[in-house]
Protein backbone atom coordinates (compact mmCIF):
# COMPACT_ATOMS: atom_id res chain seq x y z
CA UNK A 1 0.00 0.00 0.00
CA UNK A 2 2.66 2.60 0.32
CA UNK A 3 5.14 2.21 -2.19
CA UNK A 4 9.23 1.29 -1.79
CA UNK A 5 10.22 5.31 -1.25
CA UNK A 6 7.58 5.27 1.94
CA UNK A 7 4.17 7.11 0.09
CA UNK A 8 1.00 6.33 -0.94
CA UNK A 9 -2.73 6.94 -1.51
CA UNK A 10 -5.50 5.36 0.18
CA UNK A 11 -9.09 5.58 -1.07
CA UNK A 12 -11.98 3.90 1.13
CA UNK A 13 -15.48 4.25 0.86
CA UNK A 14 -17.72 5.24 3.75
CA UNK A 15 -21.49 5.54 4.24
CA UNK A 16 -22.99 8.57 5.31
CA UNK A 17 -25.77 9.21 8.10
CA UNK A 18 -28.40 9.49 5.28
CA UNK A 19 -27.35 5.84 3.97
CA UNK A 20 -25.40 7.38 0.96
CA UNK A 21 -21.69 6.51 0.00
CA UNK A 22 -19.27 8.07 0.17
CA UNK A 23 -15.60 8.17 -1.39
CA UNK A 24 -12.49 9.85 -0.20
CA UNK A 25 -8.85 9.72 -0.44
CA UNK A 26 -5.72 10.62 1.70
CA UNK A 27 -2.07 10.87 1.15
CA UNK A 28 -0.02 8.55 3.61
CA UNK A 29 3.58 7.83 4.07
CA UNK A 30 5.53 6.11 6.52
CA UNK A 31 7.03 7.54 9.93
CA UNK A 32 10.31 5.94 10.41
CA UNK A 33 10.70 7.12 13.52
CA UNK A 34 7.04 5.26 15.13
CA UNK A 35 7.33 2.45 12.48
CA UNK A 36 3.85 3.45 11.81
CA UNK A 37 2.27 6.01 9.25
CA UNK A 38 1.19 9.49 8.93
CA UNK A 39 -1.67 10.75 7.46
CA UNK A 40 -2.17 14.10 5.20
CA UNK A 41 -6.03 14.65 4.54
CA UNK A 42 -7.05 15.96 1.07
CA UNK A 43 -9.32 18.75 2.38
CA UNK A 44 -11.10 19.64 -1.01
CA UNK A 45 -11.54 18.62 -4.72
CA UNK A 46 -8.86 20.34 -5.58
CA UNK A 47 -6.46 17.77 -4.15
CA UNK A 48 -5.02 20.88 -1.27
CA UNK A 49 -3.61 19.10 1.71
CA UNK A 50 -3.96 19.45 5.24
CA UNK A 51 -0.73 20.24 6.88
CA UNK A 52 -1.72 18.74 10.15
CA UNK A 53 -0.17 15.41 10.43
CA UNK A 54 -2.12 12.30 11.88
CA UNK A 55 -0.28 9.76 13.35
CA UNK A 56 -1.26 6.16 13.08
CA UNK A 57 0.20 2.41 13.49
CA UNK A 58 -1.14 1.26 10.47
CA UNK A 59 -3.31 1.75 7.37
CA UNK A 60 -5.45 -0.91 9.45
CA UNK A 61 -5.58 1.12 12.72
CA UNK A 62 -6.47 4.53 10.32
CA UNK A 63 -9.63 2.41 8.54
CA UNK A 64 -10.66 1.32 11.94
CA UNK A 65 -10.97 4.85 13.80
CA UNK A 66 -11.90 6.49 10.74
CA UNK A 67 -14.74 4.10 9.43
CA UNK A 68 -15.11 2.79 6.21
CA UNK A 69 -13.54 0.26 4.08
CA UNK A 70 -10.57 0.72 1.84
CA UNK A 71 -11.37 1.16 -2.19
CA UNK A 72 -7.45 0.92 -3.31
CA UNK A 73 -4.12 2.03 -2.29
CA UNK A 74 -1.58 3.23 -4.68
CA UNK A 75 2.43 3.15 -3.71
CA UNK A 76 4.22 6.42 -5.15
CA UNK A 77 7.66 6.76 -5.79
CA UNK A 78 9.95 9.52 -4.83
CA UNK A 79 9.78 10.56 -8.48
CA UNK A 80 5.56 10.28 -8.71
CA UNK A 81 5.47 12.29 -5.64
CA UNK A 82 7.59 15.05 -6.95
CA UNK A 83 5.60 15.38 -10.14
Amino acid sequence: MIGKDGYGILCFAFRNPDKSVGAHYVAVEKDPESGGIVVYDYVDSKGKRNTEPQYYDSVHDYMQKRGGFLFSAYGLSKKEREE
